[in-house]
């Protein structure tokens, strides 16, 4: 099951930002899908915010605005 994350920074803004619960209290990794890609390739921007948050996170397209 998927949530909102609690961090509105987590993900750019033509991401929708959400969480999962952690597994044995070990956050989740994070992952992006880029918008216009069916493939798991991360974001190139998204590596070095990765290092800075630790919030379980997982960013997906938005599906409305």
């Amino acid at each position: 099951m998927l949530f909102r994350c609690e961090n509105s920074g987590c993900c750019p803004d033509n991401m929708a930002c959400v969480t999962d619960k952690e597994d044995e209290g070990v956050p989740i990794v994070f992952r992006i899908r880029p918008p216009n890609h069916k493939n798991k390739q991360r974001h190139p921007m998204f590596i070095e915010l990765m290092a800075k948050n630790h919030s379980s996170c997982i960013c997906d397209d938005i599906i409305t605005k």
